[in-house]
């Protein structure tokens, strides 16, 4: 009969024991994470414990937020500026075409611009003169400064002007210390603020509408 198939009983057995009988033992686990098995240990079978996995999670997602947020952060500033770049480049173009608008628009209405100003230069003298009895002085005295003989001047003026020139004759005279002879004389046909200077080498029109006028023609007015 084999080995395998033989009945030991009871009886037929004898226990072979030490003198000294051996104490249970008891394991110690640290269940509080402060010791050596801690969640960042390996049981011995290699299995690594659920905290530990946890954490490995938990920093994989750290580290794929940083990443996005920092590459987002990039992104958006790539687009900022590509939009910002499109923006300057719309502007620069719109620019340009106002430009050429206004060179186009200056061509065209030249003209009409050129009289419109010359219009509202008349109001603006005529009003000046109105009221500034002074603008006569300035009017005579940049007119006579073209004069090289000065000699035996006669000049020609409005009542108006003619009046106040008498009043502020001595002061006008010493301004004026190279003029000998002079002769003012009252002109109807003078507007107020002109007059008309006589040398002994021919005539000066000073009177402003006269002026306005030299000044229009020499303009491409419609």
């Amino acid at each position: 009969m084999s080995l395998s198939n033989k009945v030991i009983k009871a009886e037929n057995t004898k226990i072979i024991g030490s003198k000294k009988k051996v104490a249970a033992k008891f394991v110690h686990v640290d269940m509080t994470g402060n010791g050596t098995n801690n969640a960042d240990k390996r049981y011995d079978n290699g299995v690594t414990s659920a905290a530990a996995i946890e954490k490995r999670i938990k920093n994989t997602a750290d580290e794929a937020y940083n990443k996005g947020y920092s590459e987002g952060i990039h992104e958006g500033r790539t687009r900022e500026k590509q939009e910002l770049s499109l923006s300057l480049a719309s502007v620069e173009k719109l620019i340009k075409t106002l430009k050429s608008l206004e060179t186009e628009l200056l061509k065209r209405f030249e003209g009409d611009i050129l009289s419109l100003s010359m219009a509202i230069a008349e109001k603006v003298i005529h009003k000046e003169v109105s009221i500034n009895r002074d603008v006569i002085v300035a009017v005579l005295n940049d007119t006579i400064r073209n004069v090289r003989d000065k000699e035996g001047l006669r000049i020609r003026l409005n009542p108006d002007d003619y009046k106040y020139i008498t009043e502020i004759k001595p002061e006008f005279l010493n301004n004026n210390p190279d003029m000998n002879n002079v002769r003012f004389e009252v002109d109807v046909r003078i507007q107020r603020g002109g007059a008309v200077v006589e040398t002994n080498f021919g005539e000066m029109d000073a009177q402003l509408d006269h002026q306005l006028q030299r000044i229009k023609e020499s303009l491409p007015l419609r």
